[in-house]
């Protein structure tokens, strides 16, 4: 029996529920550790120190942001009866750490903490592992040791980082905010990038860009962007190399048909369907081997029947390469999308 930890916003638990069962429908939600924080159980058939296919198939995962395994569930008294469950994982015959590949310690601590904050514990574990001779890498692991502690119970298990879905403990990415960027919103694209792994090259449109933070990530990656919308983009934005404004509406762009372009973003305040229409007309101007990337709100109440009819409205001209809650989402999902050919 396979178990795991997933991490998603709470709030979303019917659809973080649905992820389980659409990697496994034996699998299903156990506890909750906290709000946003379940743990899962696989098929009782699955043999807990093996290779789960229930855990590769939670790639798909929408709702849920960051998971782990979970091959040790003990309680401990303090920091040194802690790192005695834990290093022993790190030799575990199915879930050894790779010699060869780096890996890192991510401990989350849960509620009343025990005492040790959590890059001590990480700390302890580390030279206690240290005599396997792992490089030990905290900023780009291939793979994880990963440590919940809720009180005196310590939750963990071994894993490539992969399949935890995010490198962070919890999906927690964060990012520096810079001087003089035009709003937070930039981090949503910037960590949207990230997770599905996707370098955007050419031109661009940014539909309601205003004040600008997704053109300007897009224009520092070297691309050319058309920034759209009827209200002011920040005039640093605007003066950047590549970058031109258009005032006006997105539905008023498309009616002058401007020239095909390598990716269409959208982080437009607007229902879900709604966007999903207008980005199905747009769906001419995307290039061959062009991509689409773009935020679907969604209300607080019914939120899983309006997903589903905005996923189903943009299934009709586009594939869907990735879809993830990110950790700078809040009531909405991002989807990277190809134009069905």
């Amino acid at each position: 029996m396979v178990k795991v930890l997933v991490t998603f916003q709470p709030g979303f638990e019917s659809l973080a529920e649905r992820d389980v069962r659409q990697a496994d429908p034996r699998a299903k939600m156990i506890e909750a550790l906290e709000p946003g924080l379940w743990l899962a159980r696989g098929p009782l058939d699955d043999a807990p120190d093996e290779p789960s296919s229930f855990v590769k198939n939670l790639a798909g995962a929408i709702a849920i942001r960051h998971l782990h395994p979970v091959s040790l569930d003990a309680l401990v008294a303090d920091l040194p009866e802690l790192v005695a469950a834990v290093a022993p994982l790190g030799q575990a015959p199915a879930q050894a750490l790779d010699p060869t590949r780096s890996y890192a310690v991510q401990t989350r601590i849960v509620g009343p903490a025990m005492g040790p904050k959590a890059i001590e514990i990480n700390d302890a574990i580390a030279a206690a592992l240290a005599p396997l001779g792992v490089p030990y890498d905290r900023k780009a692991p291939d793979q994880v040791v990963s440590v919940t502690l809720a009180g005196q119970r310590v939750l963990a298990g071994v894993g490539p980082t992969r399949d935890n879905l995010s490198a962070w403990p919890g999906g927690a990415r964060r990012f520096a905010r810079v001087e003089g960027s035009p709003s937070r919103a930039e981090h949503k694209l910037l960590e949207a990038l990230e997770v599905f792994a996707f370098e955007p090259k050419g031109r661009a449109l940014d539909l309601g860009a205003a004040p600008g933070g997704w053109t300007k990530v897009l224009a520092e990656r070297g691309m050319n962007v058309v920034a759209i919308d009827p209200a002011d983009i920040d005039a640093a934005v605007a003066a950047l190399p590549g970058v031109r404004t258009y005032r006006g509406t997105a539905e008023r762009y498309l009616s002058a048909r401007g020239a095909p372009v390598d990716l269409v973003v959208s982080d437009m305040r607007m229902d879900a369907r709604d966007a999903a229409r207008l980005l199905l007309d747009f769906r001419p101007l995307v290039a061959a081997g062009g991509h689409v990337l773009t935020t679907l709100k969604l209300p607080e109440r019914g939120y899983l029947g309006t997903l589903d009819a905005a996923l189903e409205i943009l299934g009709e001209g586009y594939r869907r390469v990735g879809a993830r809650q990110l950790f700078h989402n809040r009531n909405e999902v991002t989807l990277l999308l190809e134009p069905k050919r």
